[in-house]
């Protein structure tokens, strides 16, 4: 069986209950949710076993092998014998296979790329855009079972709500310990004038990974629209190609610069970012990020 069939016959309901063995390569993600989905459409409760002895298939035996139970046996080894088709509604989750040839029927489960998991993360809070997903999944490495802990966090919102819960958590360092996801709490100090977080972010920029050129291209988008709403009183959200949300955002900034300001940081950020697509700058990363900061708060005090 392959997986796709597998999947055909859990949606279908035409599973049977014939021991599976289940292969992954990177991580037991996908094959947990094949299982969970098994059990609940079967309405059969885990246990998990430590070995397939662990289940009597004996009729004489005084504890015989329950029919309301789906058993589960986790290991990285799985080494197959000849008597497998005795136990019924069983499932092996291994790395590696044993002896194959006597029992053929291990179903390989594809390792999971960044489609499949941005397309999880949509199935999961519909109302977060995609834009954001992918910044989510880029900050935190592509580690499906931390996606998987803030998709949940998440999707106890109505998902007209999602979005900006979603910004809100940003705002407030809700994913500081997560690997850049600073580099957007470090722009929403700097947009809000927040010196001790800016403090805080730059002195740890050794153990914080914030790639320079991606604030620079960020503060640029960012100053760029509350330049856009603070210097044009009839601008809507519509008329600058913005969601309702975004306007909402950037229009909370209206009036805290002064429009010189906005321009010398504007002109400042535009210029390194010409300079950095030139190759004419020769620093370090962390050298980028503090000399950019140092600047835009001194255009900003």
């Amino acid at each position: 069986m392959t997986c796709e069939e597998l999947k055909n016959k859990i949606i279908d309901k035409t599973l049977g209950d014939s021991l599976l063995v289940l292969s992954y390569k990177d991580n037991d993600f996908v094959t947990t949710q094949y299982v969970n989905q098994i059990c609940k459409d079967k309405r059969l409760t885990k246990i998990y076993i430590d070995s397939l002895d662990d289940i009597s298939v004996d009729a004489n035996e005084f504890f015989e092998a329950s029919t309301d139970v789906m058993y589960i046996l986790k290991v990285d080894k799985f080494v197959c014998t000849e008597n497998l088709d005795r136990y019924k509604n069983v499932i092996v989750i291994c790395k590696e296979v044993v002896n194959k040839d006597l029992y053929p029927n291990v179903i390989s489960i594809s390792q999971l790329n960044k489609d499949n998991i941005i397309e999880y993360m949509q199935v999961m809070c519909p109302g977060i855009s995609e834009e954001k997903l992918n910044w989510l999944y880029e900050v935190s490495g592509g580690d499906i079972y931390r996606l998987e802990k803030e998709m949940r966090k998440l999707e106890i919102f109505p998902e007209r709500a999602q979005d900006s819960v979603f910004l809100s958590l940003i705002e407030n360092g809700g994913y500081i310990d997560l690997n850049t996801s600073t580099i957007y709490t470090l722009v929403n100090a700097i947009i809000n004038k927040d010196i001790n977080t800016i403090k805080n972010i730059t002195s740890r920029l050794d153990v914080i990974d914030i790639e320079g050129t991606g604030l620079v291209t960020i503060l640029i988008k960012n100053i760029k629209n509350i330049i856009d709403v603070q210097t044009n009183m009839k601008a809507t959200a519509e008329s600058l190609g913005m969601s309702q949300k975004q306007f909402y955002a950037v229009s909370k900034h209206r009036g805290k610069f002064t429009v010189n300001q906005l321009a010398d940081m504007f002109e400042f950020l535009t210029d390194i970012d010409y300079r950095l697509k030139s190759g004419m700058l020769e620093m370090t990363n962390d050298q980028m990020v503090n000399y950019v900061i140092t600047n835009v708060i001194g255009s900003i005090k």
